[in-house]
């Protein structure tokens, strides 16, 4: 399966997330996206990160105060709002092919370090600046459908799709996929890629964002209990993100 690229530390706890008492979230298409503001007007580039302190971190919000002055409550509640509306638009891009299940590839609720995305500043020492500053979701499911041989033309639905949310795509054609993606108005970038092994990945990933210390939001999402993910599920479930109010376990006696 084709992975996505995925911080070292989020990998190890993953790995190590308990096998019990997983909850997930089967909710419609309607009711997720009650859970989000969807912003309107034409795409545009998501906001670069700020290593001067995160004033121009919106994350698609109206109003979101620089991320030097948040708590970590803060932080952890605006990463809720910001998967919310992840796991709202991998839902709308699945139907947007297939209401049949999808595999998982990986799960989607730790943030991910921007380490390897932190490449807006043109020198060394300021990405190196940003490898604990930043961070970002991403979610990814597959399909393998029968007698697919990443045929261009199996990307018409995804294409349609982008096109009724008026959303600007592109396609990229590599030697052994085809795909087409697009940006949102907030930032998240949508893509659909038909590969000539017959797997088919529906992927979505968030802006990078700011944070004061992407370990300790790490910690402060991983060690609220989340479950372990299903194999395969349809479109609209997915695993809740947890409550500030949760415990958090691995501190509990």
């Amino acid at each position: 399966a084709e992975l996505s690229e995925s911080d070292g530390l989020a990998h190890r706890h993953a790995m190590q997330r308990r096998a019990g008492s997983v909850r997930y979230a089967a909710m419609s298409l309607g009711a997720v996206l009650l859970l989000v503001v969807t912003a309107c007007g034409a795409p545009s580039a998501p906001t670069a990160p700020s290593s001067a302190g995160g004033s121009n971190d919106r994350g698609g919000q109206a109003s979101t105060p620089a991320v030097s002055t948040m708590s970590l409550e803060q932080e952890f509640n605006l990463a809720a709002e910001r998967y919310a509306r992840m796991e709202a638009l991998l839902s709308e891009a699945q139907l947007a092919v297939s209401p049949e299940k999808w595999v998982w590839i990986g799960g989607d609720d730790l943030p991910r370090s921007g380490a390897g995305r932190a490449l807006w500043d043109s020198t060394e020492e300021g990405a190196a600046s940003l490898v604990d500053k930043t961070y970002y979701f991403s979610a990814i499911r597959s399909q393998n459908p029968a007698g697919a041989k990443g045929d261009p033309a199996d990307l018409a639905p995804m294409i349609k799709y982008f096109e009724q949310k008026k959303w600007k795509s592109k396609q990229v054609t590599r030697s052994s996929s085809e795909a087409v993606a697009a940006l949102t108005p907030d930032g998240f970038e949508v893509e659909y890629r038909v590969q000539k092994n017959g797997q088919y990945n529906v992927t979505v990933n968030s802006g990078t964002y700011l944070t004061n210390d992407f370990t300790a939001l790490f910690k402060s999402v991983s060690n609220r209990g989340i479950g372990s993910y299903p194999e395969a599920t349809k479109p609209g479930v997915f695993t809740p993100f947890p409550k500030w109010s949760d415990p958090e376990v691995s501190k509990a006696k």
